[in-house]
């Protein structure tokens, strides 16, 4: 993170218990970093899945979305600005609670898998959609299992 003097003060004895002459430096990050951290992870991401489907009512990982969040740890680990938002979804089969806390979890499997790997928890943000945003409007197995999901996003 790229960090940029906001103001620097010089003290026989300060307040801060100082019994010394000191200096102190105030610091403040630079908000245009994130923003390029970002971008940056966006761009990486492209070549990278960023849609896990899991089995029905299970927020286990897959081997090859274990496989895509290696990938994206590697992305994470380059760019320590950089923001990830971890959304949970489920099928529309089950209450609506027991969905929301579904995708919760497995929102958080892909979290603690990608903080196993080294990226920062500040990095990663987790929400669950449950059963409310599907990526296929069917009632069909099929449509189920596009609908069991995590996606990440960038930023």
């Amino acid at each position: 993170m790229d960090i940029q003097p906001l103001e620097e003060q010089q003290h026989a004895h300060d307040r801060h218990g100082c019994s010394f002459p000191c200096r102190l430096l105030w610091l403040r990050p630079h908000r245009a970093s994130a923003v390029d951290a970002s971008a940056e992870l966006a761009a990486a991401l492209k070549g990278v899945s960023v849609y896990f489907d899991f089995d029905f009512d299970t927020d286990r990982l897959k081997p090859e979305s274990m496989e895509a969040l290696q990938k994206v740890a590697l992305v994470l680990r380059k760019h320590h600005g950089a923001l990830l938002k971890i959304e949970g979804n489920c099928d529309e089969r089950g209450t609506e609670e027991y969905n929301l806390m579904l995708g919760q979890r497995r929102a958080e499997a892909a979290r603690k898998y990608l903080s196993a790997l080294g990226v920062s928890d500040t990095q990663l943000d987790t929400i669950s959609y449950g059963s409310l945003r599907p990526a296929n409007p069917g009632h069909t197995e099929d449509a189920w299992s596009q609908n069991r999901r995590d996606e990440l996003h960038a930023g």
